[in-house]
């Protein structure tokens, strides 16, 4: 039987120029995880993370903490796979072209409607959000830039049996990634269907940890 501890990463930079860097909330976040884990002794055996530099730099914040004390962190392993899917990019291009999607009319024009600085401002993008998502989920056409459910879900399954394969019996092993991915290792250990799988998602915080076991197959 081996541990697999999946992370999502810390907060990143909403609503920044750019989005995919750790605000510095999300750098605190990412050393009371690193604090955590050193001071629990948790030694780990492989780390992989996602493309994205928020993966990365939550990944080297908790390796910094284990370098502070001398301890030993594993080589960091980049896996494509572990992407994010492009929800983002097509909620951005909604908000540009909003003929495209007049059945989500209304929840465009409260986001837009909301002044950068309402607090009320994420939660609508949030609610914008996660309506595409469902749309997209479904099977609906988002733009061919825009990768489909099914295509996601097969590359994230790749990536976990690779994980599987390379990493066997004993082993503890540390993902850090996104929200999407995490979703399908959730759906992978719970057999859970498409939506379920999704749904619970959002509720996965910045950097919350989920543990898994797994052997073989299971």
């Amino acid at each position: 039987m081996s541990d697999l501890l999946v992370v999502r990463h810390a907060q990143a930079s909403m609503f920044a120029d750019n989005y995919d860097q750790l605000s510095k909330l999300g750098i605190q976040q990412a050393k009371h995880l690193g604090a955590a884990w050193v001071a629990a002794t948790l030694s780990l055996d492989a780390v992989y993370v996602g493309p994205r530099q928020r993966h990365l730099d939550t990944a080297n914040v908790v390796r910094e903490a284990y370098q502070s004390r001398g301890l030993s962190f594993p080589e960091i392993t980049t896996t494509p796979e572990l992407d994010e899917h492009q929800i983002d990019r097509a909620t951005l291009k909604l908000l540009k072209e909003p003929s495209t999607a007049p059945d989500l009319a209304a929840l465009i024009d409260e986001y837009r409607s909301l002044s950068t600085d309402d607090q009320e401002r994420p939660r609508a993008f949030q609610r914008l959000f996660e309506a595409v998502a469902d749309k997209w989920q479904q099977g609906g056409v988002l733009g061919d830039d825009v990768e489909s459910w099914q295509d996601f879900r097969t590359r994230v399954l790749a990536a976990i049996h690779h994980i599987r394969k390379c990493e066997a019996k004993g082993r503890r092993v540390a993902v850090f990634t996104s929200v999407g991915p995490i979703s399908i290792f959730f759906q992978t250990a719970t057999q859970c269907s498409d939506s379920v799988a999704l749904q619970t998602g959002w509720r996965i915080r910045n950097l919350s940890l989920s543990k898994f076991l797994y052997s073989g197959d299971r």
